[in-house]
């Protein structure tokens, strides 16, 4: 066997900590793993909301569509060009999120109640809190130079 293909090989010892690694495709393969990530996340508590009431094309046009937004490219240009035109490297955790973005935001479109979990409202207020906290010091701040 070659060495490329040994390097694929996981020893049993070493599995629990790749299973538990954010990228490994094995982690993506366990449908029953736990919820760990930051609650804003498809990671945390927001990835325990149930998609209902889309297509299985609405799924298939947000993926194509977080393709071009992962893209980094002005939204003007990837619009234009054919899916096989956008020739540059996706970060494929970034085209994940940006997929699970646009698929809550067609079902709101489609008059779907898309609840954010109480742990995900209370981290927007939390950060919602700290800007306006740094607004008013960066205030006070130009204040006590005057």
């Amino acid at each position: 066997m070659s060495e490329d293909k040994e390097s694929l090989i996981i020893d049993p010892k070493d599995l629990a900590e790749h299973l538990n690694r954010g990228s490994s495709m094995l982690h993506f393969a366990m449908a029953d793993r736990e919820y760990t990530g930051q609650p804003q996340t498809c990671e945390g508590d927001r990835g325990k909301v149930e998609v209902h009431g889309v297509t299985f094309r609405d799924v298939y046009d947000c993926i194509a569509l977080a393709f071009g937004r992962t893209s980094g490219l002005p939204e003007e240009q990837w619009m234009s060009r054919e899916i096989y035109a956008i020739d540059v490297d996706i970060d494929p955790i970034a085209l994940c999120q940006n997929a699970c973005v646009l698929l809550r935001e067609r079902m709101r479109n489609k008059g779907i109640d898309v609840p954010e979990p109480e742990s995900v409202e209370r981290f927007i207020q939390q950060f919602k809190d700290e800007l306006e906290a740094a607004d008013e010091e960066s205030d006070e701040g130009g204040k006590n130079e005057q």
